[in-house]
């Protein structure tokens, strides 16, 4: 099986998947588009802060999950 790494746009597809949620479905819950949850899962827009609160409160995760899915601890801590 094939690793790939999680990004922002993957963890959105992933939670929302695992939740049996359409994208429609996620949208309504989150107080977005449908257009604007497609976009973030093909990568044409970035998840922003604001939008992982919202998905965040819609998919029962915490922001971070979503904002900083691909967050590597080892490079460029402090």
């Amino acid at each position: 099986k094939k690793v790939r790494e999680l990004d922002a746009r993957q963890g959105v597809v992933n939670h929302r998947e695992l939740q049996n949620l359409t994208q429609a479905e996620l949208a309504k819950k989150a107080g977005l588009k449908q257009a604007t949850i497609s976009s973030l899962e093909h990568d044409r827009i970035a998840m922003g802060i604001d939008r992982a609160k919202a998905l965040a409160v819609a998919l029962q995760v915490h922001p971070s999950v979503l904002a900083f899915a691909d967050w590597d601890a080892g490079v460029g801590a402090a």
